[in-house]
């Protein structure tokens, strides 16, 4: 308030440079320099196009609404230099700020990490979940009936005059193989619908289940390994052409072959497991059967077929060299297309 009782209005003046107010006299009274003189280099800055009143002594009245800056005209440089970097680092603490509750290009909505790091956490419930352990098959018993409804066997009922529908197959005998290095486990069984004899062979591996049908070459008459060699069927081994039924044990199956079937050939890879060798139970068990053992060969092929899989078996005693050998064809079956109804 000023002497005569009155407000002065404040105001930046450019001729002037500077804030302050003309008094009565007429005379620029500089109200920055009053009081960076008196209260050190802050000075309280009214905002644009307000009236800031102040006493007639030059201090300012107690207001709010008001902002803090610091006054360029005056103060020392090292001052000024110091609050440039305040505000620089404010400035800089805002903006890191910001982008920590912003999600970036490489983060989810969350803005937690989904990158790198997120690879490295635990799976979610989306995660693939542990699939059924193979031990409902182990447990099943000769006897049981399983319904197999893919495409084929819809098929072989149509082609019956039944209609598209499931056929009906009896478990007649039922084997488990176990890797003798731990690989995985096998479990054959052994179907009969009264029409075709096929084998149902579901392989574990770590967490993995695979399931398969085949049905046995009418072709291949199986034999033992020597038998086989000596009748000329050496295309199932690497070598076997220069082989003698006396060096059948130390052959290896082949890593190719080629199969004539309905008049094509289809060329059958050797599985990346290679050869497998696995203790070998049946059940129904025979009386004083010797211990088992059995090599398992899988093939696959990408050629057009119905029957892209290949397995060879080869079923012997524990104590002898060679076994009798097997030759299957079949495909892969989704276990949504077996159904079991126990004996």
């Amino acid at each position: 308030m000023l002497p005569n009782g009155r407000y002065a209005p404040i105001y930046y003046d450019s001729n002037q440079r500077g804030y302050g107010f003309w008094d009565d006299f007429g005379k620029w009274i500089i109200l920055d320099s009053i009081l960076n003189h008196n209260r050190g280099g802050y000075v309280q800055q009214p905002m644009q196009g307000t009236s800031y009143p102040v006493q007639s002594n030059g201090y300012p009245m107690e207001t709010g609404g008001v902002r803090y800056s610091n006054n360029s005209s005056s103060g020392s440089p090292v001052f000024g230099f110091f609050i440039i970097i305040v505000i620089v680092g404010g400035c800089v603490w805002l903006y890191l700020r910001r982008s920590n509750n912003t999600a970036s290009p490489l983060t989810g909505a969350s803005g937690k990490d989904e990158g790198f790091g997120a690879s490295m956490m635990p799976p979610t419930t989306m995660s693939k979940t542990k699939p059924t352990n193979l031990d409902s098959w182990i447990n099943l018993l000769p006897g049981a009936f399983i319904t197999l409804s893919d495409q084929q066997a819809l098929q072989d009922s149509k082609d019956r005059g039944e209609g598209l529908k499931g056929i009906d197959y009896k478990v007649e005998s039922l084997a488990v193989a176990k890797d003798s290095e731990g690989f995985g486990s096998w479990v054959l069984l052994n179907l009969n619908d009264g029409h075709q004899k096929l084998l149902l062979l579901i392989k574990g591996v770590d967490e993995l289940i695979d399931h398969r049908i085949y049905y046995e070459s009418p072709e291949f008459r199986p034999d033992r390994r020597e038998d086989v060699v000596a009748r000329g069927d050496t295309w199932l081994f690497d070598n076997g052409d220069t082989a003698s039924p006396n060096a059948a044990a130390s052959l290896r199956y082949a890593a190719e072959i080629n199969y004539a079937t309905n008049g094509n050939e289809v060329r059958y890879i050797l599985k990346d497991q290679g050869e497998r060798h696995a203790d070998y139970s049946e059940k129904p068990s025979l009386s004083g059967a010797a211990d088992l053992v059995v090599t398992l060969v899988e093939y696959s092929t990408g050629d057009p077929t119905d029957n892209p899989e290949m397995l060879v078996l080869e079923i012997g005693a524990a104590g002898r060299r060679t076994g009798e050998v097997s030759l299957y064809f079949g495909c892969a079956i989704n276990p949504s297309e077996i159904d079991i109804v126990k004996a």
